[in-house]
């Protein structure tokens, strides 16, 4: 399992361009840790913009994901991940995202 660390959230609003450039950023980190197409990713994530940001990343990089309440048991998160079959679980968008490509 592969956890995000937690970044601060500006307080901006953001354009869309911004939002899809920082989601092929979460995309290619995925894939650079051995995310696959169908592959599923969980997000325990509390309700923010980075939710977002992290569920566009996961289907750009062709993945699917699996909402989890970050306020349940973690005996619940990880009877979900088994039975979901979660390649990984993200807690945060992470913070050593690389730069996007400029294609």
């Amino acid at each position: 399992r592969i956890l995000g660390r937690n970044r601060q959230l500006s307080a901006s609003r953001q354009s869309s361009a911004e939002l899809d450039e920082q989601a092929a950023s979460v995309a290619t980190w995925l894939v650079d840790r051995g995310l696959g197409i169908g592959d599923t990713v969980g997000l325990r994530m509390p309700r923010s913009a980075d939710v977002i940001i992290a569920l566009h990343g996961i289907l750009r990089a062709g993945g699917a994901f699996v909402l989890l309440d970050p306020s349940d048991p973690a005996g619940r998160h990880q009877t979900i991940a088994d039975d979901a079959g979660l390649t990984l679980i993200l807690d945060a968008v992470p913070t050593d995202l690389p730069p996007p490509d400029r294609d």
